[in-house]
C-alpha cells in the first residue's frame, strides 16, 4: 500500500518503461494515446515528451478543475480531426464506490456531451457492453488498440495500463509503476476493479489517408477547426466563408475575413499581436508564430488546425 501520492509518484518515475511516459504525477492517458498515434502516423507523431505534453495538454478539462474529465471522448473527438476511424467501447456508466457523487457528475458533465456530439460521426462506432477480458484482447490480436486501461493501486488515485496482447495463456500489459507484468485472464479482472467504468479506444487507418504535421506555433484562441484553408496576404473580397485563414500575419484590414473564417494560422506574432487579440475576441481558434506556414500550404488544402496544441496538419 503506497502511503502517500509523492511516493507513488517516486515509483513510477523510477519504474516507468520507455516510451511509456508519465505526464503528471497520476495519469498515462496522453503517453498510450500517442503510442497508437506513432503506430498509425509515425511521421506526424513523434514519441518524445513535447508531443506528449502537448496531448495531455489537449485532453485536460479546460472549463475549470485539474482532472482530466471527460478525456476518452476527448482523445476520440481528436482522432477523428485527424481523420483516423474511432471505435470505443463503453462498458457502464457507474460511480465507483471511493469516488464522490460531485467528483462522478463533474467527470459525467464533460463525458457525456462530447460523446453525444460524436455519434452520428461517420467514422465513429460506439459500442455499449459488459465487460468481458477476451474482447479487449481480440482488439489486440485484430490490430486494433485499446488506448488503456483503469487500474487502481489505492482508493485515492489512478495510473492506466497498456495492454500488449495475449500470448502463451498470459495477457501482456505495460505498467508504469511495475514495467511489463502478465496475468492471467482470471487474476486480471481480479485486478482491475471490473466494477468501475471501463472505455477503450481502438483507432485503425481509412485506407489512402496521409497526415502530414506541417507546423507548430503558439496557441493564441484555444479551439480547433478542420477543414480547407486560404493563403491571403491582405483582405481577400473572395474569401471564403468558413476556410481557415493562412496569412503571414494580420492587420486591421483584414478582420472581415478573419471574422468569416473558421480557424486562423500566421507564420508571424506573439500572445499579444493582431492575429491573437482578434481570435480570442471572436472565439476562433488560432496558433501564430508558425513560421513557414504560408510557403508550406496552398490554398484549398484540407487542414486540421489544433489550436490547443499549437499544431497544424495537413490531410490528404
Amino acid at each position: 500500500m503506497f502511503k502517500s501520492k509523492e511516493e507513488l509518484r517516486k515509483k513510477s518515475m523510477k519504474t516507468q518503461v520507455n516510451p511509456y511516459l508519465q505526464t503528471t504525477d497520476l495519469t498515462c492517458v496522453a503517453s498510450s494515446y500517442l503510442m497508437a498515434l506513432n503506430k498509425l502516423i509515425p511521421d506526424a507523431f513523434k514519441l518524445d515528451s513535447e508531443t506528449e505534453m502537448g496531448l495531455h495538454d489537449k485532453i485536460k478539462f479546460w472549463e475549470g478543475g485539474n482532472g482530466e474529465y471527460g478525456s476518452y471522448p476527448k482523445l476520440a473527438r481528436h482522432a477523428l480531426n485527424l481523420g483516423l476511424n474511432v471505435n470505443m467501447a463503453l462498458y457502464g456508466l457507474k460511480k465507483p464506490e471511493f469516488m464522490t457523487k460531485d467528483l462522478w457528475d463533474k467527470y459525467m458533465d464533460n463525458f457525456l456531451p462530447i460523446l453525444d456530439s460524436l455519434k452520428n460521426h461517420e467514422r465513429f462506432h460506439l459500442e455499449e457492453r459488459d465487460f468481458n477480458v477476451l474482447d479487449l484482447i481480440n482488439e489486440v490480436e485484430n490490430g486494433k488498440i485499446p488506448l488503456v486501461e483503469i487500474k487502481y493501486p489505492t482508493a485515492e488515485c489512478t495510473h492506466h495500463v497498456i495492454v500488449r496482447g495475449f500470448t502463451g495463456n498470459k495477457i501482456k500489459i505495460v505498467n508504469p509503476l511495475n514495467g511489463f507484468e502478465s496475468y492471467n485472464i482470471d487474476d486480471f479482472e481480479e485486478k482491475i476493479n471490473i466494477g468501475y467504468m471501463k472505455n477503450f479506444i481502438s483507432l485503425s487507418k481509412p485506407e489512402g489517408l496521409e497526415v502530414k504535421l506541417i507546423s507548430a506555433g503558439l496557441s493564441a484562441s484555444k479551439g480547433d477547426s478542420r477543414g480547407l484553408c486560404q493563403v491571403i496576404d491582405k483582405y481577400d473580397e473572395n474569401f471564403a466563408e468558413g476556410r481557415i485563414l493562412v496569412a503571414s500575419r494580420t492587420d486591421p484590414d483584414m478582420t472581415p475575413n478573419m471574422i468569416s473564417s473558421s480557424g486562423i494560422i500566421t507564420d508571424q506574432g506573439g500572445i499579444l499581436c493582431h492575429a491573437a487579440i482578434v481570435s480570442r475576441e471572436l472565439g476562433i481558434p488560432c496558433v501564430v508564430g508558425t513560421e513557414k506556414s504560408t510557403s508550406l500550404l496552398e490554398t484549398g488544402d484540407f487542414v486540421y488546425l489544433d489550436a490547443d496544441s499549437g499544431r497544424i496538419y495537413l490531410l490528404k
